[in-house]
């Protein structure tokens, strides 16, 4: 009786936390993973009320001084199955460079409801649609605004840059597709990494099964990942995604190819008619050019209908997801890897991006 009276208090204090418009969607920021799965597993939810799908939590870093925290969403299954030896699927979704504007006010709440909003898993749950994401569980962070929130470090001029996922540059240049000055972000690269750690280790992930996917900058940002940690995903889906070429920063489609090869389902969306994220513009035609020679993978064209969007701009590839849900994630369940990663190699990966890079001196020479 005890114990079901402080469950209770534990899902009272939950519930009173909505995220603003939301009814599934909850201010876990206070709780640990750890504890919010061991409540999860044992609240068998309140007659007449939608047992809570959503939560939003604050990840730290245990590696990292400048950017030690990146906020979520997570989706948590449902039904919950409470037998020890259940994996999930996993579904890591990277948001679209919309976030760049949160910048002044409450940006951790503003930014966690523009990921709550786009984000597909997140969505269906708000919805009660369970039978299409019930069985999967859902992750989905927020990038930094800025190179501010990112390092305290970094230098004036370049604080107000913004930061699109795993590389930063002015705003100006981004809108007019100019990455000749980007920089590659490692911080949030290895904050990404070590999150996706911190959720396998805690939750019950299938780790033959996780699957990236992305939206716009999200799209890129899939890519970018899946060649950071390519044992890791099943499947690297791109919506209305591209992949700029940066010398000197590790962005290179060829290698990037190269590194993703053996990735079971690469799988770019795009409309034809994208007026933001034109199909000729060089960083998206090469990417799928490269994909279609390399790997012998083609881009699914949807429809203008679909694409369309609120701007008519055809750049809401990511509705086919909302328009076909059943069909989408039926297809992610079709790709599995042989088998799972090896034992840490998540955590390893976090060090490897930020170990400071070799100098071309200290390099031996081949032998003769």
């Amino acid at each position: 009786k005890i114990e079901a009276m402080a469950l209770k208090a534990e899902a009272s204090d939950l519930e009173s936390r909505p995220l603003r418009d939301h009814q599934r969607t909850f201010n876990a920021a206070e709780w640990s993973l750890t504890d919010l799965w061991s409540f999860c597993l044992r609240y068998p939810g309140r007659p007449h009320r939608a047992k809570p799908r959503n939560f939003t939590l604050n990840f730290e870093s245990s590696r990292q001084q400048g950017l030690n925290r990146m906020p979520y969403v997570l989706t948590l299954p449902s039904p919950i199955v409470t037998e020890a030896q259940h994996r999930y699927p996993l579904v890591l979704y990277m948001h679209s460079a919309g976030s760049t504007d949160i910048c002044k006010g409450d940006v951790l709440s503003r930014q966690l409801l523009f990921v709550a909003q786009e984000n597909p898993a997140c969505v269906f749950g708000e919805r009660g649609l369970d039978s299409i994401t019930g069985g999967f569980i859902g992750l989905a962070p927020c990038c930094p605004p800025n190179m501010a929130a990112v390092s305290e470090a970094a230098p004036k001029a370049h604080r107000r840059h913004k930061v699109y996922w795993f590389k930063t540059c002015d705003t100006c240049s981004y809108s007019n597709w100019d990455f000749s000055a980007s920089a590659r972000v490692e911080q949030v690269e290895a904050c990404v990494v070590e999150l996706l750690a911190y959720v396998c280790e805690v939750l019950p992930i299938d780790q033959q099964r996780i699957y990236f996917v992305g939206s716009s900058c999200g799209g890129y940002a899939v890519f970018r990942l899946g060649e950071l940690v390519p044992e890791v995903p099943a499947a690297i889906v791109s919506l209305a995604g591209y992949y700029p070429e940066i010398p000197g920063h590790d962005h290179d489609i060829d290698r990037l190819v190269d590194r993703i090869r053996n990735v079971p389902k690469v799988w770019p969306l795009h409309c034809e008619r994208d007026k933001l994220c034109r199909m000729d513009l060089p960083h998206v035609s090469k990417l799928y050019q490269r994909l279609r020679e390399k790997m012998g993978v083609d881009v699914q064209l949807v429809d203008h209908g679909i694409a369309r969007g609120s701007q008519s701009n055809y750049h809401s590839s990511h509705n086919y997801v909302m328009t076909y849900p059943d069909r989408f994630f039926q297809m992610l369940l079709t790709a599995s890897r042989p088998k799972p990663p090896p034992a840490n190699y998540l955590r390893h990966k976090v060090l490897e991006i930020l170990a400071p890079p070799i100098p071309v001196s200290a390099v031996p020479p081949p032998p003769p």
